[in-house]
């Protein structure tokens, strides 16, 4: 058995070419699985309600005939051998016919399976997004935390340039702490070299270096809760 799907669109039937002869016994079971509804539906017929369900065609025998340009009688024929060989149910009404594609959700798998897919793929999507997000919040907080700690312990006002947080986000996924950090900025603002040049090169793109971080980290860590401003008030 051949599996696999092609996909045949509704408006085929809006093609010239598809009336324009009379119709093969394949293309007339083609057109029962197009003009079959997709969702419950209904219509009026000399004033009476005919309602159709998914996957039923609402058309009567005579309708048939002069679409598929066949006689009454090679419709009905082919009706009952669709019906013999299960392929459809009829049932009369007062105003049409109503026929009922058996397995009609059969021939739908891989149209409702494209729209899962669909949906899944949006809803990954979604959350692959969300994710991304809530990671560039994350490393845009821990920075602002990092400036924080920076300008605490400095009493400056940084607010930290590309460069410091491109550095800053590389020592972190190299494993490197806040804590770390701290202890680094720490001993970087009490080496006599930097008290002597007044901290010009004090700042959070030189700590963030890789070089830079590793020094100041073993140097001798004081009390990293000891702030600059409290180091003056001690030696005055």
């Amino acid at each position: 058995m051949k599996q696999g799907w092609i996909k045949l669109h509704r408006k085929l039937q809006d093609n010239p070419l598809w009336l324009s002869e009379k119709f093969s016994r394949g293309q007339a079971w083609i057109d029962l699985l197009l003009l079959a509804n997709h969702s419950d539906k209904y219509f009026y017929k000399r004033g009476i309600k005919v309602e159709v369900k998914r996957g039923q065609v609402g058309y009567s025998e005579v309708a048939l005939s002069d679409r598929w340009q066949w006689s009454r009688n090679k419709v009905r024929k082919f009706l009952k051998e669709l019906e013999i060989e299960q392929q459809i149910e009829q049932q009369k009404t007062r105003v049409t016919n109503l026929i009922t594609v058996n397995n009609w959700d059969a021939y739908q798998n891989g149209e409702q399976q494209t729209k899962q897919q669909t949906k899944q793929q949006t809803k990954q999507q979604m959350h692959t997004n969300k994710k991304g997000e809530n990671v560039i919040n994350e490393k845009k907080e821990h920075f602002n935390q990092f400036i924080k700690i920076f300008n605490n312990i400095s009493n400056r006002k940084f607010k930290g340039d590309d460069k410091a947080k491109r550095q800053f986000e590389a020592r972190l996924k190299n494993g490197n702490t806040l804590e770390e950090f701290k202890a680094a900025i720490t001993n970087l603002y009490n080496d006599d070299f930097h008290k002597e040049k007044g901290f010009k090169y004090a700042t959070p793109e030189f700590i963030t270096r890789s070089d830079k971080l590793e020094m100041y980290l073993n140097k001798k860590k004081p009390d990293i809760g000891i702030t600059i401003n409290q180091q003056k008030q001690d030696s005055q």
